[in-house]
């Protein structure tokens, strides 16, 4: 018999896939989308999990509250996507949280923080069993200025504003990376994070917005934690275009990743 889902929309272009009827041992996956992209573009990949009998919870990312609110909008977002897990009852459910770019990465951050830090609300809420990130983590340093002019110009819809946005954002974007106090730390954070489930990272050598070394080096200095991280560089494809143009390999790595977070989970039970 084949498994009915419910489908909603919620605040901030959440979008909740779940089971009917509702099963509360089932685990969820959060899709953190990246800059930009649309509800269709991250919906392929909640299809991944809902095929499994998974419920997801997915949302898109906007690059001017990426880059210029991310330690407010960003923030109230994130806990956003906690109190609807909440109200999914994953209290005790095994959770993912999936992160696309730094679009994406920006709201696992601030989810990982308010899971992980003492006498934070949302504290110890959930049990996150794995983290995956898909072209991401980077360092937002000077290097990335003009990665991040062409994603927010990009989404300009009016021509003869995207000048004046780009060369806006040449004055206010280095301003942000020297003084915004949630980029200065963001790497370091995501790295000592008190997090320590296993990590799946994605990348490639050619990807122009997210260089791989800093990708590299992250999962790196994860290892060195004592983290079980799974990474794999791919050669020649684009900044979240991994699952476009290596579908099998793609899908092998994340379910053999989930199996074996699911599997430490349910010893630890």
């Amino acid at each position: 018999m084949s498994v009915q889902t419910l489908t909603y929309r919620k605040k901030f272009g959440v979008v909740v896939t779940e089971s009917i009827p509702h099963d509360t041992t089932k685990p969820v996956v959060t899709i953190l989308g990246w800059n930009s992209s649309k509800d269709k573009h991250i919906a392929k990949y909640s299809s991944i999990f809902e095929e499994q009998g998974f419920d997801t919870v997915r949302v898109t990312a906007n690059p001017f509250n990426t880059f210029l609110r991310s330690g407010t909008k960003v923030r109230e977002i994130s806990e956003y996507l906690l109190n609807t897990l909440h109200t999914m009852d994953c209290h005790q459910r095994p959770v993912f949280l999936y992160a696309f770019s730094n679009g994406g990465c920006a709201m696992y951050f601030h989810m990982v923080k308010a899971l992980t830090t003492t006498g934070h609300r949302y504290h110890n809420l959930l049990p996150v069993v794995g983290s995956i990130f898909d072209s991401c983590p980077v360092i937002p340093n000077m290097k990335s200025v003009n990665a991040v002019q062409e994603t927010v110009t990009d989404a300009v819809k009016l021509p003869f504003l995207k000048p004046l946005v780009w060369h806006s954002l040449g004055v206010v974007i280095p301003l942000v990376i020297h003084f915004n106090s949630t980029v200065k730390h963001f790497m370091e954070d995501l790295t000592n994070s008190p997090l320590i489930t296993p990590r799946l990272i994605l990348y490639s050598k050619a990807d122009k917005f997210a260089p791989y070394k800093d990708i590299s080096n992250f999962a790196d200095a994860l290892k060195n934690r004592g983290i079980d991280v799974t990474q794999k560089c791919w050669e020649l494809s684009g900044h979240v275009n991994h699952y476009r143009d290596h579908t099998e390999e793609y899908l092998n790595l994340l379910h053999e990743f989930l199996e074996k977070c699911l599997d430490i989970y349910k010893k630890n039970q």
